[in-house]
């Protein structure tokens, strides 16, 4: 096929839908505790997805931050083994496995987050994660795996914090590092919702295919 012939679309999210919330707000309006930080995961739980590395890592982010929250929004073939592994860890009720919800309550459970993690495997592979643009919209600082399939995000968002796949030590050092800088959570999630806004809205997108089939 000629080069000519070939356009690449990237993946995007709903900027309208999901926007900057009020923390406070959401969490009042999820039933969450006011009190403690909150972790939030949203996607559908395969292996890939390294959910057992951030489970592995609440124990360490406990001893920094005693009173945090993570929400694992979503569901899939690995939740038993998950929650299993978190009873295992003892994790009790500082790890909420939600579930499936409706996509227009989505941005209540990251309105509610502090921070946002995708601690994908090394083996994610090189599919664009639509996790992130959503963590990105949301305005809240995102901590991910340093995989090959984000590398171009996050060099071009500035608002992505990288560590090494499947390492929880350096992943619950990372959340902790931002759940103590407010300061610099907010400067990586206006950070992220500028990129967001300026590349991938749905709209954007879809007028960039528009006018490559005109």
């Amino acid at each position: 096929v000629s080069p000519a012939k070939v356009c690449l679309i990237p993946s995007g999210t709903d900027l309208e839908l999901i926007r900057p919330l009020d923390p406070r707000a959401c969490r009042q309006t999820l039933g969450l505790a006011l009190e403690g930080a909150v972790i939030a995961f949203l996607g559908v739980l395969y292996p890939h997805q390294g959910v057992r590395t951030l489970l592995a890592a609440v124990p360490e982010i406990l001893r920094e931050r005693p009173g945090t929250h993570v929400l694992i929004v979503g569901d899939g073939p690995a939740r038993r083994p998950l929650e299993a592994d978190a009873q295992a860890l003892g994790l009790g009720a500082s790890v909420a496995f939600v579930g499936r919800v409706p996509y227009d309550r989505v941005p209540l459970y990251l309105g509610a987050a502090d921070c946002c993690v995708a601690p994908f495997t090394a083996q994610r592979g090189e599919t664009s994660p639509l996790k992130l643009f959503d963590y990105l919209a949301a305005g809240r600082p995102v901590v991910a795996s340093a995989i090959p399939a984000i590398a171009d995000l996050v060099k071009a968002s500035g608002a992505i914090v990288t560590v090494p796949p499947e390492d929880p030590r350096l992943l619950a050092e990372e959340v902790v590092a931002l759940l103590n800088d407010p300061r610099r959570r907010q400067l990586l999630g206006e950070a992220g919702r500028r990129y967001v806004e300026a590349h991938h809205g749905w709209d954007l997108l879809a007028k960039q295919l528009i006018s490559h089939c005109d």
